[in-house]
């Protein structure tokens, strides 16, 4: 990895792959915004100047960039490049994205806190919010069942969530949460009746050990590791043999396929119904993930 006097990350490669060799990963513009991205199999760019798309919904502001929002998004792949152009209002909300990833209808509440969208297939994701604008629920509806969840999250009086309830689904399982300290990581997972099924430890070096039941009954121990930047790159069985393919992830810490394709299931399976414990850092900060039954 590859770092400026300042400690930003400029380069990086994994067990050898670079996806820009002998040049930099990362590209960043005068006032620091990350301007461009190679990673496994794209090539990202974020444009901050343009004017706001034409066909922007009502109540768009034309230069939205200019309070840092992204306009553009360029996604140079293999078979070719795509766009995604954002559109915002004067509070600098998303109001709708238009073209390769296509959402529209985004609505807040109150106090700001997105509560849905529609995507362009015509699936609906709708979030729910408590008093103390947490969130504590998100369902997906839409023509492909298979897509479609409800989950829900309870918190404790920390704010960390204790229990996800799936409905719905396909496998109803409900998931409860233990923590050993003051930390947002939980160290144990128990099913709905109280009976321990997964525990983790952090040793010293950043390794997570993990403990997880099987169908048999047994615990089973395995290892994910960090790279240096903290994303789970590499899964190990208790003999220290590899398991899986190494991980890698985009900018936004959406995971990747060895192709390239971001695949919201390709993150370490160290806890039950797939609730994945560091699975990645986000360079440029959070994106919205499908919700899965799993």
């Amino acid at each position: 990895m590859g770092r400026t006097s300042a400690g930003t990350i400029i380069d990086e490669s994994l067990a050898g792959q670079d996806a820009r060799p002998n040049a930099p990963n990362y590209l960043y513009d005068a006032v620091g915004r990350l301007s461009e991205a190679y990673v496994t199999g794209h090539h990202y760019t974020y444009d901050y100047t343009s004017a706001a798309s034409v066909t922007c919904p009502n109540g768009s502001v034309g230069n939205a960039g200019l309070n840092t929002n992204r306009m553009r998004l360029l996604d140079q792949t293999a078979t070719g490049t795509a766009e995604t152009r954002y559109c915002y209002d004067a509070a600098d909300r998303l109001l709708a994205t238009e073209g390769a990833t296509a959402l529209s209808g985004l609505s807040y509440d109150a106090d700001g806190n997105t509560t849905g969208w529609k995507s362009a297939d015509g699936s609906v994701t709708t979030l729910r919010w408590d008093g103390s604008d947490r969130n504590i629920g998100v369902q997906t509806t839409g023509p492909n069942a298979a897509q479609n969840a409800n989950i829900a999250y309870t918190r404790d009086a920390t704010n960390r969530i204790v229990r996800r309830d799936p409905r719905d689904c396909d496998n109803n399982t409900v998931v409860r949460y233990g923590f050993s300290g003051d930390g947002d990581s939980p160290d144990l997972t128990l099913n709905a009746d109280g009976r321990l099924t997964s525990l983790s430890l952090s040793p010293p070096g950043g390794v997570l050990y993990i403990s997880k039941i099987g169908d048999n009954g047994a615990f089973t121990p395995s290892f994910d590791h960090p790279s240096i930047r903290g994303d789970l790159v590499l899964s190990t069985d208790a003999a220290g043999h590899q398991v899986g393919e190494l991980r890698t992830f985009d900018p936004y810490g959406q995971p990747l396929r060895a192709d390239g394709a971001v695949d919201a299931q390709n993150v370490p399976d160290n806890s039950p119904a797939r609730w994945t414990m560091g699975g990645s850092v986000s360079i440029s900060g959070p994106t919205s993930t499908p919700v899965h039954c799993l």
